[in-house]
């Protein structure tokens, strides 16, 4: 659809979906900034990882609480609409220099011909790719002679995370067994404990008093 453009917004890893809000309107703000009120139809942001049935409605790129996607969509007639991602993608970067920004297809028939979700690989090192991404011009602050040399690279990013909070738990499996306690409950007592229950027990209610 043209006039239209996601704009993927990742916040540091760890921050919390409440500051990330925060951060994310920040950003909007500085959207309406830079593109005319009268030529803005909507904006709308996701934020963070749904719940499990909800995963396939979703941006797969997200994959945490310091993740998500603004969506943009213009009114006719609007200035070109990749002038203004030129626009964001030189200034975003300096207004912003603890954010990571990049673009993906907005509109389903780019999104198809894309071929394929973005999403971390597990064969991937990240050394090496990380290595490559920085020989490439991620942003306006990367050097100009990798610009020169590789034009047309935009957006150049790594999309696996290591270094998000992380915590580590010593189970003393002996003690457990004697409590009567199995690995698999320890591990749903962390798991409901930090992602809540969605994923182990889906409640469903059913009204017997409604006819088909």
């Amino acid at each position: 659809m043209r006039g239209s453009f996601g704009l993927h917004v990742r916040a540091p890893a760890g921050t919390r979906i409440e500051q990330t809000e925060v951060y994310f309107q920040q950003v909007e703000d500085y959207i309406r900034q830079v593109i005319p009120a009268n030529e803005i139809g909507v904006i709308i942001d996701n934020i963070g990882v749904p719940k499990s049935h909800h995963l396939a409605l979703s941006d797969s790129v997200t994959v945490g609480t310091g993740d998500g996607e603004i969506l943009v969509a213009l009114n006719q007639p609007h200035r070109p609409t990749a002038e203004y991602l030129k626009m964001l993608r030189e200034q975003l970067p300096h207004r912003f220099p603890d954010f990571e920004f990049f673009t993906q297809p907005a509109d389903i028939v780019s999104q198809i011909l894309n071929f394929r979700p973005a999403r971390p690989d597990r064969h991937t090192s990240h050394g090496p790719a990380a290595g490559i991404r920085d020989e490439l011009p991620a942003s306006p602050s990367r050097s100009l002679r990798s610009s020169e040399a590789f034009r047309g690279a935009v957006d150049v990013h790594v999309q696996q995370i290591l270094d998000a909070p992380r915590i580590t738990i010593d189970n003393d499996r002996i003690l457990a067994q004697q409590s009567g306690l199995t690995q698999r409950d320890v591990a749903s007592s962390v798991l409901l404990s930090l992602a809540g229950s969605g994923a182990t027990s889906t409640n469903f209610w059913l009204n017997y008093n409604r006819t088909a």
